[in-house]
């Protein structure tokens, strides 16, 4: 299991004992596609590290609409569960697993001990909260300042950049609900793209025609 979190940047820094701790804890934890979990401070279960897969974070309003705050990728730890570590830091959060998924988990109670212990896993645990912190206040501030439209370019681009294609297969719903709109507002804008050029929508499926252009329009 060494190999699943061994790249972690505090690996080197750990002794002998801390490794083996972290070793005969450590486990998978499986999630199909399409799973969705609500998750806050006091549910953690430990530091989630992702290692196939991806995941969606999101938080949801009281009449149901939902902002897509990030994406947890293949490699990449979450953030939330990284949060969890700190006391005091509370939130109230929702994970959807877009892909079948499977994380590795180092047992919070494990994570913490040699967290209190070794200044290298605080220090790791603290930046990347910190840094997370302010990737999350900018789609705050995307949300709160920017244009519908810019905020859709720039959700499409996202999506181009994970699926490594200029053929997304993403419905108007799901782009509705990573940008807390309603689906007619979506359509609206996707067929302006598609008016100027920028896109071709078919069912299911949204085509980047051209997306430099579609950047600049954002």
């Amino acid at each position: 299991m060494s190999e699943s979190i061994s790249f972690l940047p505090f690996w080197d820094a750990l002794t002998d004992s801390e490794k083996a701790a972290i070793n005969h804890s450590v486990f998978i934890q499986k999630y199909e596609k399409g799973t969705v979990i609500h998750q806050y401070s006091g549910n953690c279960i430990g530091l989630n590290i992702l290692q196939k897969g991806r995941a969606r974070i999101f938080i949801t309003s009281p009449e149901g609409d939902e902002i897509t705050l990030c994406r947890l990728l293949e490699g990449e730890v979450c953030i939330l569960s990284a949060a969890c570590m700190i006391h005091n830091l509370n939130f109230d959060i929702d994970i959807a697993y877009e892909e079948d998924t499977e994380s590795c988990i180092i047992p919070k109670d494990v994570f913490k001990a040699v967290s209190d212990t070794n200044p290298s896993v605080k220090d790791f645990t603290l930046g990347m909260v910190a840094n997370n912190f302010s990737i999350i206040m900018d789609r705050f501030n995307q949300f709160a300042f920017s244009s519908m439209r810019n905020r859709l370019s720039n959700a499409l681009l996202e999506h181009y950049r994970l699926e490594k294609s200029r053929t997304l297969h993403l419905t108007h719903d799901a782009l509705a609900r990573d940008l807390g709109t309603a689906r007619e507002v979506v359509t609206r804008l996707l067929n302006q793209f598609q008016s100027e050029g920028l896109v071709c929508l078919s069912r299911g499926e949204i085509t980047l025609l051209d997306p430099e252009s579609l950047s600049l329009s954002s």
